[in-house]
């Protein structure tokens, strides 16, 4: 009952009944996760990142069944809590899950973490490894964008040479 009547103030806009009722629910029930998450949610909303954190990773203790990593990696990047989005998305990443069909996506939420933090080189490390287990050869336009950046002409023609080669024997088959 208190977990929709919070639902209730936040459909409503009344962002701080709908705090007071969660805060009352969990101190009846102190493991009732989805209202860490909607309360994580409000104070995300009103810009209070610290106590949005304190909720979102509180609301994970009592998850033990979540397994969708990327869910977590991409909530912590939001959080902008870097290490733990990298630690969620490296269990996938440098797994032997390039079957997965979202295997994809995990690799741009990494490039787009590293790119957040300004590590050229974990994107460098990242690309050619999702390169070589993808044959996704579109990347070796980035790498070649990233090599002229860094003033490297002789990896940056390196980069767009191999593209170009994989490019036109894909042509060719």
């Amino acid at each position: 009952a208190y977990f929709m009547k919070g639902l209730c103030f936040e459909k409503l806009w009344k962002e701080k009944d709908a705090l007071k009722v969660y805060d009352e629910l969990l101190s009846i029930d102190p493991e009732y996760y989805k209202a860490y998450l909607n309360r994580w949610n409000i104070y995300k909303n009103l810009g209070n990142k610290q106590k949005a954190q304190k909720d979102f990773v509180s609301s994970l203790e009592f998850m033990w069944w979540i397994k969708n990593n990327l869910k977590l990696a991409k909530k912590y990047f939001e959080l902008q809590d870097y290490y733990n989005a990298i630690h969620f998305a490296n269990k996938v990443f440098y797994s032997d899950s390039t079957t997965h069909p979202r295997y994809k996506e995990w690799y741009f939420l990494l490039k787009q973490i590293y790119n957040d933090l300004w590590d050229n080189e974990k994107i460098i490390e990242i690309t050619f490894l999702f390169i070589e287990k993808t044959q996704y050869y579109k990347e070796y336009i980035y790498l070649s964008k990233i090599f002229l950046e860094k003033w490297d002409f002789i990896k940056t023609l390196e980069a767009s040479r191999k593209f170009i080669e994989k490019w036109i024997g894909s042509v060719k088959d």
